[in-house]
């Protein structure tokens, strides 16, 4: 499996292992479920303590309490990683869309390292997924994208173009 998402790939690795391990004849010793990936380990679980997290950042790095809550949302307990991020890129508001950030993004690129604008949208961010691939997005993202990989002109469109496709046939 290639490309996909951790807790994606984990549901469905075990679904394959126990069909597996049934024509073996054998029986699971261990599940993944419970075990945190990523930016769900020491995640804020109650409401107490997702208010506590988010008013963290808020105020070490000020963000809107919308912000915060979007960074907590999307990327768990990494999201103090990704503020600190943020905060050293000196990361302004993406134009485009609401709750994304310059910063945020460069993050992305340099820790994800996707290829392509569209592996970005697709796989790294939840920006298709929620249908909120507008022309003004895929330009914004494409700049950002385009200055941190040094893309030429031509490269930049050729990336935008491809988006453009991948929605059309959608």
């Amino acid at each position: 499996l290639v490309g996909g998402k951790w807790t994606s790939f984990r549901a469905f690795s075990e679904q394959v292992a126990a069909k597996v391990m049934t024509s073996l004849g054998k029986t699971k010793e261990k599940s993944t479920e419970s075990l945190p990936i990523r930016g769900g380990k020491n995640l804020p679980l109650s409401k107490a303590q997702k208010e506590s997290y988010i008013n963290n950042l808020v105020s070490k790095y000020g963000f809107t309490e919308e912000y915060g809550k979007e960074l907590l949302t999307r990327y768990g307990t990494y999201a103090e990683k990704i503020a600190n991020h943020i905060e050293k890129n000196k990361g302004k508001m993406l134009k485009s869309i609401p709750n994304w950030n310059s910063g945020e993004l460069v993050y992305i690129l340099q820790n994800e390292k996707p290829l392509h604008l569209d592996d970005l949208f697709i796989r790294r961010s939840t920006i298709m997924w929620l249908g909120n691939a507008s022309e003004d997005v895929i330009e914004e993202f494409a700049d950002i994208m385009a200055d941190e990989y040094n893309w030429s002109a031509t490269k930049k469109k050729e990336e935008i173009a491809k988006v453009k496709n991948i929605i059309a046939n959608s």
